[in-house]
């Protein structure tokens, strides 16, 4: 841990091909708070076709772009670029996951036709010691998986589970990949699909959540469905905790002209720091999916901690709160959203932050925050929002007192990760 220096006016050091180190700007955050060092986020500057990863140092006060010159040729047709995948750009940007010691991130690579996952080895002065591409499949069986979306490492660092078609033009389901020999990993390196869901669009299996244990993983149920899978590693048995098992729940009605970005909400359920309760997103009417739950590491106790309005739940790391955001009524004429904190029982609510426009909301304008989550120490929340024209990333402390935006990155900033 290390002190953060003040920063007033920085000068911001904007670069062409945005290569090298560059300066955080217009960054105020109290020189009296420690917090993690680095955090690594997706970014498109203005002027490029596709995500990068970037890390952020704020012991230097510099950014530097992981993956802007990696580029691997899968056949003569195109080619594919190491970078976050983006879906819906640019709001639902996916595929960035540290591991738990903080040396490898795991990414997607999108561009253009495939989303392929990579380890990344990082150094802690933000340089690429090695990529390595995981679970290729064999040459006779393309593909055995398809199009990877979220991803979450196992505490111990040997497994990463993610979410995936389970054939070309099948359904979303839960897979755990073997990365204990990620340098060499090949056609034959272990990865098993743990369900066998077979629901129409746009997918049920979304966003799984390891628990702190590694003996469980909760996945969330989306598109008609609703509610969360427990998966057990030992057995392989699933516990559903869902609209089909829980009058407490309801199915989704699914409209491809709503905006799905927002109908389906940062949805990976928050495990509790000592793994005994999970909270998540689901739906009470088929028309919105926002009540927050919570229920015990069984699929026991369910209980309706807020029953409407929530986006994004992430538990403190003390298990102590909840934080998550809340969005103002589109009436509202500067107002996006707010961050907001309650005890574990879903009680003693308090507004932390509120997101505004500087003008009047655009009707023409879609307004989001996203990507929530707690620093390690639980002392700073991150997040991206769109409030100030195109997506930046912003550090709030825990008890509200510094709310600011990190840099002006010259383009989209999102996905923000804490490294460990």
């Amino acid at each position: 841990m290390k002190s953060l220096v003040a920063y007033l006016y920085i000068t911001f050091l904007l670069g062409l091909g945005l290569s090298g180190c560059n300066s955080v700007s217009n960054s105020k955050i109290s020189d009296k708070a420690t917090m993690i060092e680095q955090l690594a986020f997706c970014g498109q500057p203005e002027g490029h076709e596709r995500y990068d990863v970037f890390l952020l140092d704020f012991s230097t006060n510099k950014w530097v772009n992981l993956t802007e010159e990696y580029v691997s040729k899968i056949d003569d047709v195109f080619g594919n670029s190491i970078g976050c995948y983006e879906f819906m750009r640019p709001y639902g940007v996916s595929g960035l996951e540290w591991s738990p010691k903080g040396d490898l991130l795991i990414v997607n690579a999108g561009e253009p036709y495939f989303r392929i996952p990579y380890v990344l080895e990082v150094s802690s002065n933000g340089e690429i010691q090695k990529i390595v591409e995981q679970w290729p499949p064999p040459l006779d069986d393309w593909p055995y998986y398809e199009r990877p979306l979220h991803y979450s490492w196992s505490p111990n660092g040997s497994q990463i589970a993610f979410d995936a078609l389970n054939e070309t033009g099948g359904y979303s389901n839960l897979f755990v990949g073997n990365v204990s020999e990620w340098r060499t990993s090949s056609p034959d390196t272990q990865l098993i699909q743990m369900t066998e869901e077979y629901r129409d669009f746009p997918g049920i299996v979304y966003a799984p959540s390891w628990s702190p244990d590694g003996n469980k993983i909760a996945v969330s149920l989306a598109g008609p469905a609703s509610g969360i899978i427990i998966v057990s590693m030992g057995d392989g048995k699933s516990i559903y905790v869902s609209d089909d098992t829980s009058e407490k729940l309801s199915s989704m009605e699914i409209n491809l002209l709503l905006d799905l970005w927002l109908d389906f909400p940062s949805m990976k359920p928050s495990w509790s720091p000592d793994g005994s309760e999970i909270v998540f997103l689901a739906a009470t009417t088929p028309k919105e999916r926002t009540t927050l739950f919570k229920v015990d590491e069984h699929g026991q106790n369910l209980t309706v901690l807020i029953p409407e309005g929530v986006y994004n739940p992430v538990f403190s790391p003390n298990g102590q709160q909840i934080a998550y955001i809340e969005y103002a009524g589109k009436l509202n004429p500067k107002t996006v959203g707010r961050v907001v904190l309650v005890d574990g029982d879903g009680k003693n609510r308090q507004v932390i932050a509120t997101i505004k426009t500087e003008e009047v909301k655009s009707l023409l304008t879609k307004y989001y925050i996203r990507g929530l989550s707690w620093s390690p120490d639980g002392k700073w929340l991150i997040f991206t929002s769109n409030a100030s024209g195109n997506f930046q990333l912003y550090l709030l402390s825990a008890d509200g007192n510094v709310f600011e935006q990190v840099m002006d990155f010259p383009g989209d900033a999102v996905y923000p990760q804490w490294r460990p």
